[in-house]
């Protein structure tokens, strides 16, 4: 039995709940900020992934997650990274100093 009236969504009832008292001046504004909000998003996030294609295809560093074979956080630690035996490449213990 189809009555001709619309059903109001979800969406439509919360948006009415929360902006429906004020005037439709003030809610088309808030709607418009909303979605250009959306749009920002989306085109800082495609310049962010033409950044990162540019950058690998210049070769230049990116800043980006480490991948496969990158290495992990103790290979970087510089003067404080464990130091490797020339023979096995496992980690030495550091020997602490006698008094």
């Amino acid at each position: 039995m189809d009555t001709g009236l619309p059903q109001a969504s979800v969406g439509s009832k919360v948006f009415d709940g929360l902006l429906g008292f004020l005037p439709e001046w003030i809610q088309i504004t808030f709607i418009a900020l909303v979605l250009l909000a959306v749009v920002a998003s989306w085109v800082v996030k495609i310049k962010r992934r033409l950044d990162l294609r540019r950058a690998a295809r210049n070769g230049q560093p990116m800043h980006a997650a480490a991948r496969y074979g990158q290495g992990q956080g103790a290979d970087h630690l510089g003067k404080y990274a464990p130091r490797q035996d020339p023979a096995n490449g496992q980690p030495q213990p550091r020997q602490q100093a006698q008094d």
